[in-house]
């Protein structure tokens, strides 16, 4: 069971508004997002029950997916694409996504708003066609599997929350408390939307070699003194890996662009104090390389090196993660950090913990 630390200061401000935002990965693999959609009712259920004991507040709950596409390029049919999904919160379950048994969101709709907007205080929300605020979750959650595969977890959400996507207007409050959680089986791979490094052409795979995610890896972490790119080649597992600057030779946006956003005076909040982060994500270490032969996920390529998993659980193969070194990194910076291994295969605990995160600070 998780065990996060829950040391709240007593100087943090208390709230009678919070926005919610759950970043879901919609690259391929899918049981541990159906996990959270299951037990998102959970922490559904423990707001109601502080609201009932005198802490109601008005809730915005929004979902974005990891999908910003590959830079310039479009990849794979077109499941890459420039862009992407851009941050824009979703309003709709995809094609063939995971659905609760007996859900449908045929009819819903959240009016003219792309996010929950649920006021216990005044006993409204803006959902349409669904009975509760669970069920409009799950149609805004189930984000589905065909989204690429080069993730931008951190850059989607520093999109959606800094004020560049009008889609969004409204979502964030500045006088609300902000959780964001993100839900991945995959590190980041946020890169400039003009980067080369996702490039498919001959040049681009000699440059970076073979066209798959560990080219987010090894440009994107480093496991050396000096600082530097991973060779390429097979290394054992380390525990000493830290994130890749791009003043070291890394080619994805440099984590302290979040970090800052999410815990400096003026990022995303006035005061970083009034900013929760979680996440259901694999640990960040350790990071181990092996080659195999052929390409594990190309078989028409001789050889490639692909990241070893940092978890797996053991009663179920189907949850199975990638070191989020990126990811955590931004998560433990924060000043309320809630760090879960998406490997479990029962969400609640975290639910759970999230929701006592949150009702620690209503007031």
């Amino acid at each position: 069971m998780p065990s996060p630390d829950m040391a709240f200061a007593p100087s943090f401000a208390a709230h009678d508004k919070v926005d919610i935002l759950f970043m879901v990965d919609n690259s391929p693999g899918e049981p541990y997002k159906a996990e959270t959609i299951k037990r998102f009712p959970e922490l559904m259920k423990m707001l109601d029950a502080a609201a009932a004991a005198g802490h109601p507040a008005s809730y915005h709950i929004g979902v974005v997916t990891s999908d910003l596409g590959a830079g310039p390029y479009t990849l794979n049919q077109g499941q890459c694409h420039p862009d992407g999904d851009n941050g824009v919160l979703q309003i709709a379950p995809a094609a063939g996504a995971y659905l609760p048994a007996g859900q449908s969101c045929t009819s819903f709709s959240l009016g003219a708003a792309r996010y929950i907007d649920y006021d216990q205080r005044a006993g409204t929300s803006n959902i349409q066609g669904v009975p509760d605020v669970s069920s409009a979750f799950s149609c805004i959650a189930s984000d589905g599997s065909a989204g690429c595969g080069f993730e931008h977890q951190l850059e989607s959400t520093y999109r959606a929350l800094s004020g560049t996507v009008a889609e969004n207007a409204g979502f964030l409050r500045d006088d609300a408390l902000l959780v964001v959680v993100f839900v991945t089986d995959e590190d980041d791979c946020s890169a400039p939307p003009d980067s080369d490094l996702f490039d498919p052409s001959p040049d681009g795979i000699a440059k970076y070699g073979v066209l798959h995610s560990f080219r987010c890896t090894q440009f994107g972490v480093s496991c050396s003194t000096p600082p530097a790119p991973l060779s390429g080649a097979a290394m054992p597992p380390s525990t000493s890996c830290a994130p890749l600057d791009q003043a070291d030779g890394g080619k994805l946006f440099d984590v302290q662009r979040y970090i800052d956003f999410f815990d400096r005076p003026g990022g995303v909040k006035a005061d970083p104090s009034d900013v929760i982060l979680a996440s259901i994500s694999a640990p960040p270490l350790p990071i181990g390389v092996q080659t195999t032969m052929p390409c594990a996920d190309q078989v028409n390529t001789a050889s490639c090196p692909i990241l070893e998993h940092s978890c797996a659980a053991a009663t179920n193969s189907n949850f199975f993660g990638d070191p989020a070194l990126r990811v955590r990194a931004v998560v433990d910076a924060a000043q309320t950090s809630l760090p879960f291994s998406m490997c479990e295969t029962d969400y609640s605990p975290e639910m759970d913990a999230i929701a006592n995160a949150i009702t620690a600070r209503l007031q």
